[in-house]
Protein backbone atom coordinates (compact mmCIF):
# COMPACT_ATOMS: atom_id res chain seq x y z
CA UNK A 1 0.00 0.00 0.00
CA UNK A 2 1.60 3.35 -1.08
CA UNK A 3 1.77 6.07 1.32
CA UNK A 4 0.43 9.56 0.75
CA UNK A 5 0.07 13.02 2.73
CA UNK A 6 -3.50 14.47 2.93
CA UNK A 7 -3.20 18.40 2.61
CA UNK A 8 -6.19 19.64 4.30
CA UNK A 9 -7.21 23.11 4.29
CA UNK A 10 -9.75 23.58 7.24
CA UNK A 11 -10.82 26.48 6.15
CA UNK A 12 -12.20 26.06 2.77
CA UNK A 13 -15.53 26.26 1.23
CA UNK A 14 -18.04 25.90 4.58
CA UNK A 15 -15.89 23.88 5.85
CA UNK A 16 -17.17 21.18 4.39
CA UNK A 17 -13.63 19.15 5.34
CA UNK A 18 -14.25 18.50 9.09
CA UNK A 19 -17.64 17.38 8.20
CA UNK A 20 -16.43 14.56 5.47
CA UNK A 21 -13.15 14.18 6.97
CA UNK A 22 -13.94 10.35 8.04
CA UNK A 23 -15.11 9.58 4.56
CA UNK A 24 -12.48 11.26 3.21
CA UNK A 25 -9.96 9.31 4.87
CA UNK A 26 -11.31 6.20 4.69
CA UNK A 27 -12.33 5.95 1.52
CA UNK A 28 -8.31 7.03 0.45
CA UNK A 29 -7.28 4.10 2.69
CA UNK A 30 -8.36 1.90 0.38
CA UNK A 31 -5.27 2.36 -1.96
CA UNK A 32 -3.19 4.94 0.75
CA UNK A 33 -1.58 4.85 4.09
CA UNK A 34 -2.76 8.29 5.06
CA UNK A 35 -0.42 10.91 6.83
CA UNK A 36 -2.64 13.93 7.50
CA UNK A 37 -1.61 17.33 7.72
CA UNK A 38 -3.95 20.26 8.44
CA UNK A 39 -2.51 23.53 6.72
CA UNK A 40 -2.17 26.52 9.46
CA UNK A 41 -1.50 29.23 6.87
CA UNK A 42 -0.70 29.22 2.87
CA UNK A 43 3.32 29.49 4.34
CA UNK A 44 2.73 26.24 6.34
CA UNK A 45 1.03 24.83 2.87
CA UNK A 46 3.81 25.34 0.27
CA UNK A 47 6.26 24.29 3.41
CA UNK A 48 4.96 21.23 3.73
CA UNK A 49 4.73 20.44 0.20
CA UNK A 50 8.49 21.80 -0.49
CA UNK A 51 9.51 18.95 2.12
CA UNK A 52 7.44 15.86 1.86
CA UNK A 53 9.46 12.86 1.45
CA UNK A 54 6.39 11.06 -0.46
CA UNK A 55 5.93 10.94 -3.70
CA UNK A 56 1.68 11.04 -3.57
CA UNK A 57 0.09 14.00 -2.49
CA UNK A 58 -3.58 14.67 -1.88
CA UNK A 59 -4.85 18.02 -1.61
CA UNK A 60 -8.24 19.09 0.19
CA UNK A 61 -9.26 22.26 -0.09
CA UNK A 62 -10.26 25.07 -2.81
CA UNK A 63 -8.64 25.66 -6.42
CA UNK A 64 -5.93 28.28 -4.16
CA UNK A 65 -5.32 25.64 -1.92
CA UNK A 66 -4.08 23.43 -4.83
CA UNK A 67 -2.13 26.17 -6.67
CA UNK A 68 -0.10 26.75 -2.82
CA UNK A 69 0.42 23.15 -3.26
CA UNK A 70 1.87 22.85 -6.64
CA UNK A 71 3.90 25.61 -5.61
CA UNK A 72 5.63 24.00 -3.04
CA UNK A 73 5.77 20.67 -4.94
CA UNK A 74 7.47 22.00 -7.97
CA UNK A 75 10.20 23.07 -5.08
CA UNK A 76 10.80 19.74 -4.20
CA UNK A 77 13.27 17.73 -5.45
CA UNK A 78 11.04 14.74 -5.92
CA UNK A 79 8.91 17.24 -8.17
CA UNK A 80 8.60 15.09 -11.32
CA UNK A 81 7.93 11.77 -9.14
CA UNK A 82 5.16 13.34 -7.09
CA UNK A 83 1.88 12.37 -8.08
CA UNK A 84 -1.16 14.98 -7.13
CA UNK A 85 -4.87 13.97 -6.04
CA UNK A 86 -7.52 16.88 -5.57
CA UNK A 87 -10.47 16.65 -3.60
CA UNK A 88 -12.31 19.91 -3.57
CA UNK A 89 -13.93 21.75 -0.53
CA UNK A 90 -14.40 25.07 -2.52
CA UNK A 91 -16.68 27.49 -3.43
CA UNK A 92 -15.68 28.10 -7.22
CA UNK A 93 -14.25 25.09 -8.21
CA UNK A 94 -12.95 25.74 -11.65
CA UNK A 95 -10.30 23.10 -11.61
CA UNK A 96 -12.90 19.88 -10.16
CA UNK A 97 -15.24 21.04 -12.53
CA UNK A 98 -12.72 20.87 -15.67
CA UNK A 99 -11.65 17.51 -14.21
CA UNK A 100 -15.05 16.04 -13.77
CA UNK A 101 -14.04 15.27 -10.59
CA UNK A 102 -17.21 14.94 -8.08
CA UNK A 103 -18.63 17.84 -5.95
CA UNK A 104 -19.02 15.06 -2.86
CA UNK A 105 -16.05 15.07 -0.61
CA UNK A 106 -16.36 11.23 0.16
CA UNK A 107 -16.73 10.54 -3.69
CA UNK A 108 -13.65 12.72 -4.77
CA UNK A 109 -11.87 10.88 -2.23
CA UNK A 110 -12.59 7.13 -4.35
CA UNK A 111 -12.37 9.70 -7.72
CA UNK A 112 -8.68 9.86 -6.47
CA UNK A 113 -8.58 6.22 -5.74
CA UNK A 114 -9.72 5.07 -8.69
CA UNK A 115 -7.70 7.31 -11.58
CA UNK A 116 -3.96 7.61 -12.42
CA UNK A 117 -2.00 10.47 -12.38
CA UNK A 118 -1.40 12.17 -16.10
CA UNK A 119 0.69 15.44 -17.32
CA UNK A 120 -0.94 18.36 -16.86
CA UNK A 121 -0.20 21.89 -18.17
CA UNK A 122 0.82 24.91 -15.58
CA UNK A 123 1.26 28.47 -15.86
CA UNK A 124 4.42 30.06 -15.29
CA UNK A 125 3.11 33.95 -14.11
CA UNK A 126 7.13 36.68 -14.02
CA UNK A 127 8.14 33.41 -12.19
CA UNK A 128 5.61 32.14 -10.28
CA UNK A 129 3.40 28.91 -11.18
CA UNK A 130 -0.41 28.76 -11.50
CA UNK A 131 -2.37 25.95 -11.91
CA UNK A 132 -5.66 26.98 -14.10
CA UNK A 133 -5.79 30.76 -14.20
CA UNK A 134 -3.60 34.67 -14.32
CA UNK A 135 -6.28 37.03 -14.77
CA UNK A 136 -7.11 40.72 -14.79
CA UNK A 137 -10.48 43.13 -14.80
CA UNK A 138 -13.51 42.53 -13.97
CA UNK A 139 -14.20 40.31 -11.03
CA UNK A 140 -11.03 38.94 -10.87
CA UNK A 141 -10.47 40.56 -7.47
CA UNK A 142 -13.82 39.22 -6.10
CA UNK A 143 -12.28 35.89 -5.08
CA UNK A 144 -9.90 36.79 -3.00
CA UNK A 145 -11.41 40.61 -1.57
CA UNK A 146 -14.59 38.56 -0.44
CA UNK A 147 -13.77 37.13 3.09
CA UNK A 148 -13.34 33.45 3.86
CA UNK A 149 -16.09 34.06 6.77
CA UNK A 150 -18.55 35.56 4.19
CA UNK A 151 -17.76 32.55 1.69
CA UNK A 152 -18.57 30.25 4.39
CA UNK A 153 -22.08 31.64 5.40
CA UNK A 154 -23.09 32.76 2.21
CA UNK A 155 -21.28 30.30 -0.91
CA UNK A 156 -21.47 31.79 -4.21
CA UNK A 157 -23.45 34.49 -3.01
CA UNK A 158 -20.85 36.38 -1.59
CA UNK A 159 -19.57 36.14 -5.19
CA UNK A 160 -22.34 37.49 -6.94
CA UNK A 161 -22.92 40.07 -4.35
CA UNK A 162 -19.44 41.38 -4.58
CA UNK A 163 -19.46 41.21 -8.73
CA UNK A 164 -22.78 43.34 -8.69
CA UNK A 165 -20.90 45.94 -7.00
CA UNK A 166 -18.06 45.56 -9.61
CA UNK A 167 -20.39 45.98 -12.37
CA UNK A 168 -21.81 49.20 -11.32
CA UNK A 169 -18.32 50.85 -12.28
CA UNK A 170 -16.70 48.98 -14.71
CA UNK A 171 -12.60 49.80 -15.88
CA UNK A 172 -10.90 49.66 -19.36
CA UNK A 173 -7.67 48.69 -19.95
CA UNK A 174 -5.12 49.46 -22.63
CA UNK A 175 -2.72 46.94 -23.23
CA UNK A 176 -0.53 44.96 -25.64
CA UNK A 177 -0.68 40.99 -25.49
CA UNK A 178 2.17 39.54 -27.72
CA UNK A 179 1.58 35.91 -28.33
CA UNK A 180 3.97 33.18 -29.90
CA UNK A 181 5.15 36.55 -32.66
CA UNK A 182 2.19 37.81 -33.01
CA UNK A 183 0.65 40.88 -31.18
CA UNK A 184 -2.99 41.95 -30.35
CA UNK A 185 -3.34 46.09 -29.06
CA UNK A 186 -6.64 45.57 -27.24
CA UNK A 187 -8.29 49.15 -26.42
CA UNK A 188 -10.43 49.45 -23.27
CA UNK A 189 -10.74 45.98 -23.06
CA UNK A 190 -12.45 44.90 -18.81
CA UNK A 191 -11.40 41.03 -18.63
CA UNK A 192 -8.30 39.22 -19.42
CA UNK A 193 -7.61 35.74 -18.65
CA UNK A 194 -4.60 33.06 -19.61
CA UNK A 195 -5.71 30.29 -18.61
CA UNK A 196 -5.68 26.07 -18.93
CA UNK A 197 -9.38 25.42 -17.58
CA UNK A 198 -12.58 24.80 -19.00
CA UNK A 199 -14.13 26.94 -15.99
CA UNK A 200 -13.30 30.22 -15.37
CA UNK A 201 -15.41 32.51 -12.36
CA UNK A 202 -17.13 29.08 -11.07
CA UNK A 203 -18.55 28.41 -14.43
CA UNK A 204 -19.73 31.76 -15.43
CA UNK A 205 -17.19 31.00 -18.61
CA UNK A 206 -16.49 27.55 -20.06
CA UNK A 207 -13.96 27.18 -22.55
CA UNK A 208 -14.51 25.08 -25.43
CA UNK A 209 -13.46 21.78 -24.26
CA UNK A 210 -11.92 20.68 -28.07
CA UNK A 211 -10.32 24.23 -28.12
CA UNK A 212 -8.89 24.79 -24.65
CA UNK A 213 -6.40 21.28 -24.39
CA UNK A 214 -5.46 20.86 -20.99
CA UNK A 215 -1.81 19.36 -21.94
CA UNK A 216 -0.92 20.42 -25.43
CA UNK A 217 1.57 23.37 -23.99
CA UNK A 218 -0.49 26.05 -24.90
CA UNK A 219 -2.52 28.21 -22.72
CA UNK A 220 -5.77 30.15 -23.24
CA UNK A 221 -6.15 34.22 -23.80
CA UNK A 222 -9.69 34.77 -23.55
CA UNK A 223 -10.55 39.15 -23.49
CA UNK A 224 -13.58 40.65 -23.40
CA UNK A 225 -14.23 44.40 -24.33
CA UNK A 226 -15.62 47.25 -22.02
CA UNK A 227 -19.62 47.56 -22.77
CA UNK A 228 -20.48 50.92 -24.16
CA UNK A 229 -24.35 50.08 -23.77
CA UNK A 230 -26.71 48.02 -23.27
CA UNK A 231 -27.12 46.19 -26.27
CA UNK A 232 -22.72 45.14 -25.81
CA UNK A 233 -23.87 43.74 -22.79
CA UNK A 234 -26.48 41.24 -24.68
CA UNK A 235 -23.84 40.38 -27.17
CA UNK A 236 -21.30 39.79 -24.41
CA UNK A 237 -23.64 37.48 -22.50
CA UNK A 238 -24.60 35.74 -25.84
CA UNK A 239 -21.31 34.85 -27.08
CA UNK A 240 -20.14 33.96 -23.61
CA UNK A 241 -23.13 31.53 -23.29
CA UNK A 242 -23.17 30.36 -26.90
CA UNK A 243 -19.12 29.98 -26.53
CA UNK A 244 -18.40 32.85 -30.21
CA UNK A 245 -15.62 34.02 -28.70
CA UNK A 246 -14.25 35.70 -31.85
CA UNK A 247 -15.91 38.61 -32.66
CA UNK A 248 -15.08 42.66 -31.84
CA UNK A 249 -16.31 42.40 -28.03
CA UNK A 250 -14.82 38.71 -27.02
CA UNK A 251 -12.09 36.95 -28.32
CA UNK A 252 -9.59 33.97 -27.64
CA UNK A 253 -6.33 32.24 -28.95
CA UNK A 254 -4.15 29.98 -27.47
CA UNK A 255 -0.10 30.27 -27.56
CA UNK A 256 3.26 29.40 -25.71
CA UNK A 257 4.65 32.52 -24.73
CA UNK A 258 3.06 35.69 -23.77
CA UNK A 259 3.75 39.12 -22.44
CA UNK A 260 1.29 41.48 -21.58
CA UNK A 261 2.39 45.17 -21.12
CA UNK A 262 0.38 48.28 -20.00
CA UNK A 263 0.90 51.92 -19.36
CA UNK A 264 -1.22 51.31 -15.99
CA UNK A 265 -0.58 48.93 -13.47
CA UNK A 266 -2.80 45.59 -13.71
CA UNK A 267 -4.15 43.62 -10.37
CA UNK A 268 -4.16 40.04 -11.21
CA UNK A 269 -5.06 36.79 -9.67
CA UNK A 270 -3.26 34.34 -9.80
CA UNK A 271 -5.83 30.61 -9.04
CA UNK A 272 -7.95 33.26 -7.22
CA UNK A 273 -5.67 34.55 -5.43
CA UNK A 274 -3.55 38.09 -5.34
CA UNK A 275 -1.19 38.12 -7.87
CA UNK A 276 0.14 41.71 -6.96
CA UNK A 277 -0.18 44.52 -9.81
CA UNK A 278 2.10 44.81 -12.40
CA UNK A 279 2.79 46.92 -15.84
CA UNK A 280 5.20 44.18 -17.82
CA UNK A 281 4.28 39.99 -17.11
CA UNK A 282 5.50 37.30 -19.19
CA UNK A 283 3.39 34.30 -18.86
CA UNK A 284 4.36 30.60 -20.54
CA UNK A 285 2.94 27.08 -20.29
CA UNK A 286 5.11 24.66 -19.20
CA UNK A 287 3.75 21.45 -20.75
CA UNK A 288 3.24 18.36 -18.36
CA UNK A 289 4.17 20.65 -15.23
CA UNK A 290 2.80 18.58 -13.01
CA UNK A 291 1.64 15.20 -12.52
CA UNK A 292 -2.07 15.11 -11.72
CA UNK A 293 -4.42 12.43 -10.87
CA UNK A 294 -7.41 12.52 -13.40
CA UNK A 295 -9.78 10.38 -15.76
Amino acid sequence: MKKALLLVNPKSGKQAAKQNFFDIVNNLSLKYEVTVHLTKSTEDLIETARTTTLTRVIVCGGDGTLSGAVQGILQNPLADKIRIGYIPSGTANDVASTLDIPKSMAAGALYVVRHTAKPHDIGIFNGRPFVYTASFGTFTRVSYETSQDAKNVFGNFAYLFNGAQELLNLKGYDVSIEYDGKIMEKQDITFCSVSNTHYLGGGIIRLPSDFALLDDGKLEILTVSRPKHLFDVENIVRSIAQKEFNNELVTLVRAKEIRIRSKTPLAFTLDGENGGEHTDITISCKQGGINLIKN
